[in-house]
């Protein structure tokens, strides 16, 4: 019975703190207004805000080791499932070479970075700060690179660039680089009052939600007899897994529309910043710790999907049985961390 109330409130908690993360993040690019750098700059951050949250969360409550298993997590399942989604819904998804040339170096890099500080099983404050200036020049390479004058939905997935039934879901479920960030910019600026509640209600239902998604995840693992369903485990799967569906239902969305762009554009993102931004902040509040199946499976699973990655969008072409491919490994992920098999 408390297994199946802890994984209500999981669920419950999930739900509200993407939520939140979306009310903050249309809030201050609201704030950011039509400058285009400000703008990417807000929508840059805003990415990591569910993990980030959750990270800190993790941190303040002394699971630093929830961490790095999150960020692990969250990084296979956006390179496995969001493309493999993608690439089995339309057969054939090509590659902008834009991506192969700017997007796809800095991904490899700071993939190579995050497994070679974690390889020793923990990542300092030091490294932390590192993780932090790798960011920072990644984010300024970002910035210099872009090469629109405002941004555009080359850039951020908005409503205008889904259609068909999936369109009215995108509305619900917010995408990581925010769908309202266009709309912002050709409206006129909501009131202030508006604003101030967006960003108050949802920095504080992001915390509170971010709180008891860490309560949650803790009670479910201590609830759980038949397998050995570590903490560290469910961060990497279930919670990891829940904050990716925004970016998988929004990715099957624009792959149907041949903008492929857009959902490599943001994996790419989503992949660099949560192992860059969220855990270089973490990590400046208490060390964090790599463990077990995590650091033995996880992080080397998490080279290998890197370097599958690297592999595939050098043909500038990610097909029908690469997706499928995409997958079955991370079944397999799913299954060799829950040591199903």
């Amino acid at each position: 019975m408390l297994l199946f109330i802890w994984s209500v409130v999981f669920v419950v908690s999930l739900c509200a703190l993407i939520k939140a993360a979306d009310w903050f993040s249309l809030g201050a690019q609201t704030v950011a207004g039509k400058d285009a750098n400000a703008a990417l700059a807000v929508a840059t951050v805003c990415v990591a805000l569910p993990e980030l949250a959750a990270a800190l969360a993790a941190a303040l409550q002394g699971r630093s080791e929830l961490v790095a298993a999150l960020a692990i997590g969250s990084a296979v399942a956006n390179i496995l499932l969001v493309i493999g989604i993608g690439a089995v819904a339309v057969k054939s998804m090509q590659v902008n070479n834009e991506y192969i040339d700017r997007d796809l170096p800095l991904f490899a890099v700071s993939v190579a970075f995050f497994c070679l500080i974690a390889m020793d099983g923990l990542i300092n404050r030091l490294e932390g700060i590192l993780c932090l200036v790798v960011f920072f020049v990644y984010a300024m390479y970002v910035f210099v690179g872009n090469r629109h004058r405002t941004l555009t939905p080359q850039d951020v997935i908005t409503p205008e660039t889904i259609a068909g039934k999936l369109a009215r879901l995108a509305q619900v479920i917010p995408t990581r680089l925010e769908r309202n960030l266009g709309i912002i910019q050709k409206s006129k600026r909501p009131p202030l009052w508006k604003t101030a509640f967006l960003m108050l209600g949802g920095g504080l239902l992001l915390a509170i939600a971010a709180n008891f998604t860490i309560d949650a995840l803790v009670k479910i693992s201590e609830n759980t007899k038949s397998i050995e369903f570590l903490a560290t485990i469910s961060a990497a799967t279930l919670l990891a897994a829940g904050v990716a569906l925004p970016e998988i239902f929004a990715g099957l969305a624009v792959s149907r529309k041949k903008q492929y762009d857009i959902m490599m554009g943001n994996v790419f993102s989503v992949v660099t910043i949560n192992l860059l931004l969220t855990v270089g902040i973490a990590s400046l509040l208490k060390p964090l710790e790599l463990g077990g199946t995590i650091l033995n499976f996880g992080l080397p699973f998490l080279a290998v999907c890197a370097v599958l990655l690297t592999i595939s969008t050098r043909s500038r072409r990610i097909n029908f049985s690469e997706g499928v491919m995409y997958l079955f490994l991370y079944f397999l992920f799913f299954v060799k961390l829950l040591e199903l098999f």
